[in-house]
């Protein structure tokens, strides 16, 4: 119970620091780990018990000690359909007594056979308190550089694909980046490696990666949030954003952050928006001064600039448009129903409309005087010019013309999709969640080509790189 708490309650809530809800998950994970093994084996006596309660202790005391063996123990996890990411931290080692009371509690009493209900219950209680603290992640979105698209392998492989015909340019081994699209600008794509630290490699000479920059704790967990021309955007552990110079690899600047409720960053020219809970500030990319801030009464999604205005939405179903100045509130609309998902962007806007959804159904509300000029049933997931492509239902994108709201296509797929769109010309780009790639033609919605990786993908590119004819 304190697992799917601390997980789907406490987690970003602000009710508890995040480095304490870290620590509440391994303490936690401490107590339902070795009654899981021992159910799943059916381990009743004493000595097998604690040989299992033993193993729990060492493997967790090994993978937050050796950060090697944690990068191996993730690739093992993601080759047998499990995509994961463990990060070494000894801190986290004062888990371990929890043990101690895991075996107090359940492990020292002696145990006969229980009805044969009795665990398969009990394992499948405690497998959903499992996934509470360990969910299986989504897919990451595919990124576009120039006229090739990337798409990830969960299992840590990167395939290069020519845009316009699906065609695989090659394929090269990568750190799986938590579902987030991977960063790549000039052709350099940049990972997080163990021990905090970030290497770049250029997606065309795949063998020669290179340092870019490292935390002083090698321990910590960083992940990039996005990459411009001269910076990377990394969120650290300490609840700080760090900007790394993208060619010395020096640290720019730093800015103090809630990182459980950092949304997608949104950056135009030198300007970053950056949206942690109720807070929107701008900030200047080149130096880190926050140039303003606007606080909002409840959590808000991530920010869309269009022409003189920062557009938020808040859970509570509260659209605003901010001066990109200076941050003052020019307009504000009540919605009158929660926010959809605000995770990825919730608010587009194109010439005169702001798009914005609010309890499953979209709604085109005018800049001018905030009139609503058309809804439809679905949540906005990317935008090109003309068309707003809508999600509405779990394996099914419209096509609806921005100006009319009317549907100019529909497509469903056969897997759920849940990474978002990205848009490249006339093609929008489609992962579902078995990983699949597809290229929809965005004037008709039709599926141009598909992708999915060969089954022979995880151990054919086990080498540095490697060139991978057309299936």
């Amino acid at each position: 119970m304190l697992l799917v708490l601390n997980d789907h309650v406490f987690k970003g809530s602000g009710v508890i620091p995040s480095v304490l809800t870290g620590k509440l998950s391994d303490f936690a994970g401490m107590i339902v780990a070795p009654v899981v093994l021992c159910a799943l084996f059916r381990i009743r006596s004493r000595p097998g018990t604690i040989v299992a309660y033993a193993a729990v202790g060492i493997l967790f005391s090994a993978l937050n000690t050796i950060p090697a063996l944690a990068d191996a123990f993730t690739h093992w996890l993601a080759l047998i359909g499990i995509p994961f990411r463990i990060w070494s931290d000894p801190s986290d080692l004062v888990a371990l007594p929890a043990l101690a009371i895991a075996y107090a509690l359940f492990g020292s009493r002696p145990s006969t056979a229980p009805a044969w209900w009795i665990p398969k219950v009990n394992t499948a209680v405690a497998a959903i308190a499992c996934v509470a603290s360990s969910p299986w992640p989504s897919v990451s979105p595919a990124t576009v550089a120039q006229n090739q698209v990337l798409m990830e392998h969960h299992a840590g492989v990167v395939f290069v694909l020519d845009a316009p015909s699906g065609t695989m340019v090659r394929s090269f081994r990568a750190s799986i980046t938590d579902r987030l699209p991977p960063a790549i600008h000039d052709r350099i794509l940049y990972q997080v490696q163990p021990q905090g630290r970030i290497t770049g490699i250029h997606i065309d000479n795949p063998q020669e990666p290179f340092e870019v920059w490292k935390h002083p704790e090698q321990s910590a967990r960083i992940r990039i949030r996005a990459v411009d021309a001269f910076r990377l955007y990394v969120a650290g552990p300490e609840d700080r954003l760090y900007a790394i110079d993208r060619v010395f690899g020096s640290l720019r600047w730093t800015l103090p952050i809630d990182t459980c409720r950092l949304q997608d960053l949104t950056i135009t020219d030198d300007t970053l928006i950056v949206t942690d809970g109720p807070r929107c500030r701008s900030v200047d990319a080149r130096t880190g001064r926050v140039l303003w801030e606007y606080l909002a009464p409840n959590t808000v999604g991530a920010a869309t600039i269009h022409r003189e205005h920062v557009y938020i939405a808040s859970s509570d179903g509260i659209l605003w448009g901010l001066d990109v100045s200076s941050g003052r509130q020019r307009w504000r609309y009540d919605g009158g129903a929660d926010a959809c998902d605000s995770y990825h962007p919730s608010v587009f806007a194109q010439d005169n409309s702001v798009f914005a959804c609010f309890d499953g159904q979209t709604r085109a509300i005018s800049v001018q005087d905030r009139s609503v000029t058309w809804k439809q049933q679905g949540q906005p997931v990317a935008i090109a010019p003309s068309l707003l492509l809508l999600q509405s239902s779990n394996d099914t994108l419209h096509g609806v013309l921005t100006t009319t709201g009317k549907i100019a296509w529909t497509t469903r797929f056969d897997e759920s999709v849940s990474a978002r769109p990205v848009i490249w010309q006339s093609l929008a780009f489609v992962r579902d969640d078995e990983g699949r790639l597809f290229a929809l033609d965005l004037r008709s919605g039709t599926k141009r080509w598909n992708f999915l990786w060969p089954d022979d993908a995880t151990s054919s590119a086990s080498g540095t790189s490697l060139v991978v004819t057309t299936p």
